[in-house]
């Protein structure tokens, strides 16, 4: 579970300021329109790998497997509320740091959202 966190916390630092830049000093001796049109398929590329990360369910999943309870949760609902609201709330606060980095990085790159979708 850990790696797949640090692979997770990995691919969000993709969008990083420090990332783009050293993505930028990659690009060298392209001419603009080329280095947009590569600008545009890092963001889809890393857009696409965040979006293959952990859903809710998966939290929960693991959640409940690493306790060892794939059942009790249903006899014991309004215990497990607050995990369910706990986990649900982390996946949330994670959705909106890596949708802040990307607004961020379409910022940098001056580049509108409905390209890279």
């Amino acid at each position: 579970m850990s790696l797949n966190k640090q692979n997770h916390q990995d691919e969000s630092n993709l969008l990083e300021m420090s990332q783009m830049v050293e993505f930028d000093a990659t690009l060298g001796d392209l001419s603009d329109p080329d280095k947009r049109q590569q600008r545009i398929l890092y963001l889809r590329g890393v857009r696409q790998r965040i979006g293959t990360g952990k859903s809710l369910g998966d939290a929960f999943g693991s959640f409940f497997k690493g306790m060892g309870l794939h059942l009790m949760p249903f006899a014991i609902i309004f215990l497990c509320l607050p995990m369910f609201f706990i986990a649900w709330y982390r996946v949330w606060k994670e959705r909106a740091l890596i949708n802040n980095q990307l607004s961020r990085a379409l910022d940098y790159w001056q580049i509108r959202r409905c390209d890279i979708a």
